[in-house]
């Protein structure tokens, strides 16, 4: 069998408001793909935190998917 790793994916989830109606928060996603595989965790949060530092709403979940292919 044949692993080929694919590009890591890294997605910022930022509250952008509240739904009083629903009581609960208004949660928007942005999402950086094409990072390198072999990234770390450290630099990825690392990263994330001064993103959202530059914006004005608070990070309230950061998400790295990391896939590969499989093949004979």
């Amino acid at each position: 069998m044949l692993r080929q790793n694919a590009p890591t994916r890294l997605t910022m989830r930022l509250q952008t408001g509240f739904d009083t109606e629903k009581g609960v928060p208004i949660v928007k996603a942005y999402s950086f793909g094409n990072i390198a595989v072999n990234a770390s965790d450290e630099a990825l949060f690392s990263l994330a935190s001064t993103l959202a530092a530059l914006s004005s709403f608070p990070l309230r979940a950061l998400v790295r998917t990391d896939t590969a292919t499989l093949s004979e």
